[in-house]
């Protein structure tokens, strides 16, 4: 199932109708037979896998959970034993204490390492070897495996474990996220989950949420069925034959590729988000505006916030981070990287994307100092509208120019569309191009108008989220005719401007695939 099936217009009202009707105490388990649904709709195959998963990242929550409380007994029993005797056996003692706490300490690690050498193993099975009948990779199962990741090393940390396994498998498989995120934290999503319980039917306390998840569907689909598709009839035609376009016509359409990019993954979380919220639960924002970002760092600190921060916290920071020295932090910065662009794929240009993003961060942080100083000395305010347009523009020219090996099937080829770009670039034959073609060979005239139309609702309303404003609060301000008469009309937008059909299923939305 996904987001824009016809099952799904069907499926969701029905779970939101019961889940309002029925007492707190019955919510989580409701929601957890619906996301096995929805998980079944999708591919019943797939339904065996996320139990599995659910039953052993619940029990080794547990016995993580033990290890550490064996752990502190033994350093209290060794505390306890050594104030009183002689100073020969208090010294016996705690240092019998001391042993069988780093024992325990030593089995609690050994014990986190099996699991995550178990869950990541089975993600790099599924996503590594040759694909076949018999071996189809889970939708959803790389973004799954790094929650139940994420908790188990949160538990052996100090966090306590989930006893309740309706909650633990709500916590995995919430169908909103459960196909392409964003990823789940357990420190924001369990103590949510936790408190359905304590939720009374009542719709009057549930209609600002229900107006406010409904808005933040429809911005999910004008996002995804405005602007990525129509961006994406561009990209694939320009793309997929780009020996015959001028290098000019090629650069514009790896610009759109990378607003296809953005749109279609932010419109899935933002569906996503949208779903959740009209439940009552909230989830992370993916996105912080990330093309207002006036430097390669801040970039990739508003960019799919939830796999950049799982990666900071679980990897770049237990590496070291910036703890030991400028060299030691870029080659954690390079390794982070490096594995974040095999996460996505396993061919080697993904493997390349992600060391080059690695390298242009790397570049923004070392030049820094330089860059300040060069600023002062040329007089430059780098807080004025200026210079943090044309910072923001080199950024978006770094990313994009990394984004064409993403895009590309190999690497390779990659570099034959960028050698096309420098070396072909064809300017005056930019007005006879694909951007102001007629006919049905190709996108015409309507579409490039439509397409424009959204990149200036999408750069304006990104806008007032990097200045710190939402436009949903703005509107839930007004009066409810206003508002009802917004959501209308931009729901008819969405029917008359978006790409529908048999064509758009689950699988036009791009991460599903990794």
């Amino acid at each position: 199932m996904s987001f824009l099936k016809g099952t799904f217009f069907l499926f969701f009202p029905a779970v939101l109708v019961l889940y309002h009707a029925l007492p707190g105490r019955f919510r989580a388990l409701w929601l957890v037979l619906c996301s096995l649904c929805f998980y079944y709709l999708v591919n019943p195959a797939f339904v065996p896998v996320l139990l599995c998963y659910i039953a052993f990242t619940f029990g080794a929550g547990l016995l993580l959970e033990k290890h550490r409380a064996g752990s502190r007994a033994e350093r209290g029993n060794g505390g306890a034993g050594s104030g009183a005797g002689s100073d020969t056996e208090s010294g016996i003692q705690s240092k019998a204490g001391g042993a069988g706490s780093a024992a325990e300490r030593q089995a609690g690690t050994a014990l986190l390492a099996a699991c995550l050498v178990a869950l990541f193993s089975i993600l790099l099975v599924f996503k590594y070897l040759p694909k076949g009948p018999f071996l189809i990779m889970p939708a959803g199962l790389s973004f799954f495996t790094f929650e139940a990741a994420g908790y188990l090393i949160d538990v052996y940390k100090g966090r306590e474990a989930e006893k309740n396994p309706v909650i633990l498998a709500l916590f995995l498989s919430f169908f909103p996220q459960l196909l392409s995120g964003p990823i789940a934290r357990a420190e924001s999503l369990l103590p949510q989950l936790n408190r359905l319980k304590e939720e009374q039917p009542s719709l009057k306390r549930s209609l600002p949420a229900l107006y406010s998840g409904f808005f933040l569907l429809l911005w999910g689909y004008f996002l995804k069925l405005v602007a990525a598709d129509r961006a994406a009839l561009f990209v694939d035609k320009v793309f997929g034959d780009f020996p015959n376009y001028p290098g000019t016509v090629v650069f514009v359409s790896a610009l759109l590729y990378v607003l296809q990019l953005y749109c279609d993954f932010f419109g899935y979380t933002t569906n996503a988000a949208g779903a959740a919220e009209m439940l009552g639960i909230k989830l992370e924002d993916n996105f912080g505006a990330p093309f207002f970002a006036s430097s390669f760092g801040e970039f990739w600190r508003r960019w799919h916030r939830s796999l950049t921060g799982w990666f900071r916290d679980y990897l770049y920071f237990p590496l070291g981070g910036s703890r030991k020295g400028q060299l030691r932090k870029y080659v954690n910065m390079l390794i982070v990287f490096t594995v974040s662009g095999i996460w996505h794929g396993n061919s080697l240009n993904f493997a390349v994307w992600g060391l080059l993003n690695g390298v242009l961060l790397v570049w923004s942080d070392w030049t820094m100092p330089f860059r300040k100083k060069l600023c002062g000395l040329l007089k430059l305010d780098p807080e004025s509208f200026s210079h943090r347009l044309f910072s923001s523009l080199v950024v978006l020219l770094e990313f994009t120019l990394g984004t064409v090996f993403f895009r590309a099937p190999s690497v390779g080829e990659a570099l034959r569309i960028l050698k096309h770009m420098a070396l072909h670039p064809g300017i005056r034959a930019f007005q006879q191009s694909l951007f102001f073609a007629e006919g049905e060979a190709m996108p015409g005239a309507r579409d490039v108008r439509i397409l424009l139309f959204a990149l200036g609702v999408l750069l304006w309303a990104d806008w007032q989220k990097y200045r710190g404003k939402r436009v949903r609060d703005w509107i839930f301000a007004q009066e409810a005719w206003f508002r009802d008469a917004l959501i209308i009309a931009a729901s008819l937008l969405i029917l008359f401007l978006g790409i529908w059909g048999e064509a758009f299923t689950s699988s036009s939305f791009v991460y599903v695939h990794f």
